[in-house]
């Protein structure tokens, strides 16, 4: 017998003697309480975004005393919850996993090119994501504001990919 082969057996053992045991670590209550748990930190982390709501828009900023630009207000916001991000939309756009749109959750992040093939120019956190569109907190011209997304041609034309910066 193969070591492969008897690596697999031992492995198939294990999950059985696991959910034999009702000790699994796939059960119901572990799965539900982690997803309690996920959702509880989007939660936090949307509600720590909103305080910063109305200050200025200041390029290349990450100071919540002066004010931010798009990718040094999420940038700032992550890491409160001790996510690493890059200042750079750009860099952040590759970072964690790809996820559509009508898929994004709470705390995952939407990011916007100005053509198909340009450059990522912009990034924003979702709120929220329901039929009625995708609400983003983000840092605009007007200042750190929440918009839906899908309602200004503006925005949605740009949508270039959201990303699950959450593991």
């Amino acid at each position: 017998m193969s070591i492969r082969s008897c690596l697999k057996q031992l492995i198939w053992l294990f999950i059985a003697s696991m959910w034999l045991s009702g000790c699994s670590i796939f059960s119901p209550g572990h799965i539900s309480a982690k997803i309690a748990k996920d959702r509880q930190v989007r939660g936090e982390i949307v509600e720590y975004s909103k305080k910063y709501l109305g200050l200025p828009y200041v390029y290349a900023s990450r100071d919540p005393e002066r004010g931010f630009d798009c990718s040094g207000f999420t940038h700032f916001v992550m890491k409160n919850f001790g996510i690493a991000l890059s200042p750079s939309s750009s860099a952040q756009s590759v970072s964690g996993t790809k996820v559509a749109l009508s898929e994004a959750q709470p705390g995952d992040l939407v990011f916007f090119r100005h053509s198909s093939k340009g450059r990522v120019f912009h990034v924003a956190l979702v709120v929220s994501n329901d039929p009625d569109g995708v609400r983003v907190i983000h840092a605009t011209y007007r200042g750190i504001i929440i918009d839906n997304i899908n309602q200004p041609s503006y925005w949605r034309r740009k949508i270039q990919t959201a990303r699950r910066i959450l593991a």
